[in-house]
């Protein structure tokens, strides 16, 4: 009986492995596509002074 379970849990833990890095692989999928839209042309990156307390 030990032995049919310690089956059963393998298969189950490779199951969730599998089953996790498939929804991971998904969900970057998706996070990549909707980035790619995003129009960033209008945000102005710059350093912060905070010293002199505006942009530099």
């Amino acid at each position: 009986m030990a032995a049919l379970r310690k089956e059963v849990d393998d298969y189950f833990d490779k199951f969730h492995a599998e089953s996790y890095f498939a929804r991971q692989a998904e969900a970057e999928a998706v996070i990549k596509e909707e980035w790619a839209k995003k129009d960033f042309s209008r945000i102005c990156f710059r350093d912060w002074d905070e010293e002199a307390g505006c942009y530099k």
